[in-house]
């Protein structure tokens, strides 16, 4: 019985890690691929430049977060 409810509890443990998991990324899923909404092909040069250019930059600010400055 002792042995039961350590693994009934070991599992609902990792049930909500799991839970937790997907929650997180749904939502980052959602804003990593939030660019993709409007697609190019109608916009013009400029935006296209300036939306390049955020991307860019919202990348390098999430490696710059993750692992310094120095990469």
């Amino acid at each position: 019985m002792i042995i039961w409810t350590l693994l009934s509890q070991d599992l609902q443990i990792f049930g909500k890690i799991c839970s937790d998991y997907v929650q997180q990324s749904d939502t980052e899923i959602m804003h990593l691929y939030n660019f993709l909404l409007s697609p190019i092909d109608y916009m013009s040069n400029a935006d296209r430049t300036a939306r390049q250019k955020a991307l860019l930059s919202s990348i390098e600010k999430d490696i710059d977060s993750a692992f310094g400055e120095e990469y």
